[in-house]
């Protein structure tokens, strides 16, 4: 908390040197319970998620609304990002199906990507430091994250692919990331989710 004070103090002096980033490695997962609506591009009109983090098991909920995704209405996504892997969860069929791609959400791309920093920006009403992420030769992003690792956007040129809206700290229940004992195993032929916010 001290250290991102003082981030936040720094920004407004206008005294942060972005050089000083330049070998440091951002975090990727927040450091604390954290609430995301993101405003995400997804083909002709833009759909909503929802994110929530339990910080310190490293696990994140997805809830997608809108026609744009590939999940059913009635599903989420739960990720265990330390355990590298993603199921989703459909509360209509009562199922829970392991993804064919085990990276998933909004991390997929980023999660190996060479991280260069370059500047600063404000999303959502907190302060991020943007980042170019080099996926690889022929593919890059724009990412702006917070010091304590929450996602605010993603840009892909000058397109915003996912911005945050609104973005809540507060305790998160684990039993919202509990599956439920009763449900069966579904089918993967349906389990293709990549990238939340689209391909490249």
């Amino acid at each position: 908390m001290t250290r991102y004070l003082v981030w936040l103090a720094l920004l407004a002096g206008g005294g942060a040197s972005f050089a000083a980033w330049a070998d440091e490695t951002p975090r990727l997962m927040p450091s604390r319970d954290v609430d995301i609506t993101y405003r995400v591009s997804s083909g002709d009109k833009p759909v909503t998620e929802r994110v929530r983090w339990l910080a310190a098991e490293e696990i994140e909920r997805i809830d997608p609304h809108g026609k744009g995704y590939l999940l059913a209405r009635s599903a989420y996504m739960i990720i265990e990002h330390h355990k590298k892997t993603a199921e989703i969860v459909d509360p209509k069929t009562h199922s829970v199906t392991a993804t064919v791609n085990p990276v998933a959400g909004e991390l997929a791309e980023i999660e190996n990507a060479k991280l260069t920093p370059l500047g600063s920006a404000t999303v959502a009403r907190l302060g991020c430091q943007v980042w170019r992420a080099e996926i690889s030769a022929q593919v890059e992003r724009e990412i702006c994250l917070t010091e304590d690792g929450v996602l605010l956007r993603v840009r892909n040129g000058d397109k915003t692919v996912l911005e945050a809206t609104a973005v809540k700290y507060h305790h998160i229940s684990s039993k919202l990331f509990d599956i439920p004992p009763d449900y069966q195993a579904g089918s993967n032929a349906q389990a293709v989710p990549g990238a939340a916010y689209g391909g490249p």
